[in-house]
């Protein structure tokens, strides 16, 4: 029998505190080197501006298999639909049998946005309170989310490419969150204000520049993850201290660092390491106050399936979910 979890019971299941613990495992896990994760497979759809990646990875100490197939397809949003669509499939590891499918989206929206929180608590400075968030769409409200569990947000600076989803997330976010936010005009202005700094949008040249970056914020680079694309210019890396999810992933599929590296600003020893090393102690993280940090978030099958591993738990626990035979 296979668990099919609709998407009303994986938003009440799936919490950011749970998720972010279970992305620590899981790159914990990593940097043992103890999954099996191939780079993420991307099959282009250009004639229809869409495409599919597909990410398997094991987790060998968490004894956890599966898969995530998601498509994006950029015209879903004039038809009323989401830009990403998709599953993830937990397979038992001793016998291959389904267990559990999940809504993609869901689990892609909160898994990034813990990630991010999870490279914040242990790259950031702990005092960290103005977060600015370039780009205000799923991944800027679920990165709201994330940065308000891991650090003391007390203001935060917002900016979009159209003004009208700007004004849409500073009513939502101040009616859910209570705190003040500033719809800011230029990216500039959200990011010389700001002491943690997401970038959540779809650019594809770069809406951070170094020169605005305070010295001592943490940068989270999340929206691209392509190599003709970047949201960070090249100023900025070279001055940053860089951490990644996967290094195999940097020369695949990582515009934001392959970039500066043509460009002969970096080479890929400027990379210090993966925040799993960190996390367990390998590598050094933050080492001064005015240090400049950045995380550059790929996305990387081990955080669905450790996050899908997680809910199925919880599900079970919770006799949550409808049994089927597949």
């Amino acid at each position: 029998m296979t668990l099919v979890i609709s998407r009303d019971e994986l938003n009440q299941l799936l919490t950011m505190e749970d998720c972010i613990a279970a992305l620590e495992r899981a790159h914990l896990e990593f940097s043992r080197r103890q999954v099996i994760m191939p780079v993420r497979v991307t099959m282009p759809y250009p004639e229809r501006r869409g495409r599919m990646s597909i990410m398997p990875a094991v987790l060998k100490e968490t004894d956890a298999m599966g898969i995530k197939v998601q498509c994006g397809f950029q015209d879903n949003q004039a038809k009323g639909l989401p830009l990403i669509m998709g599953l993830v499939i937990l397979y038992d590891p001793q016998t291959g049998e389904p267990q559990v499918i999940l809504d993609s989206a869901t689990v892609t929206a909160i898994r990034t946005a813990a990630a991010s929180a999870m490279a914040t608590k242990h790259l950031a400075r702990a005092d960290a309170r103005v977060l600015a968030i370039l780009g205000t769409g799923v991944q800027g409200r679920t990165h709201l989310w994330a940065m308000k569990t891991v650090r003391p947000i007390e203001r935060v600076l917002a900016w979009s490419n159209t003004r009208d989803h700007a004004d849409a997330y500073k009513a939502e976010m101040e009616a859910h969150y209570g705190l003040p936010i500033v719809v800011c005009s230029t990216p500039e202005e959200a990011v010389r204000g700001a002491d943690l700094v997401c970038t959540t949008s779809l650019a594809k040249t770069p809406i951070l520049a170094g020169a605005w970056v305070r010295p001592g914020a943490h940068v989270n680079g999340v929206g691209s993850h392509s190599l003709d694309a970047r949201e960070v210019d090249s100023d900025f890396v070279a001055g940053a201290r860089v951490y990644v999810d996967s290094l195999e992933a940097v020369p695949k599929e990582c515009g934001d660092l392959m970039l500066a590296v043509q460009e002969g600003r970096i080479t890929l020893d400027h990379v210090v390491g993966e925040i799993g090393e960190v996390i367990a102690g390998t590598k050094p993280g933050r080492r001064s106050a005015d240090e400049i940090t950045f995380y550059k978030s790929h996305g990387v099958g081990i955080q669905d399936v450790a996050t899908a591993q997680m809910v199925y738990q919880k599900a079970l626990r919770l006799a949550m979910g409808t049994q089927m035979r597949i």
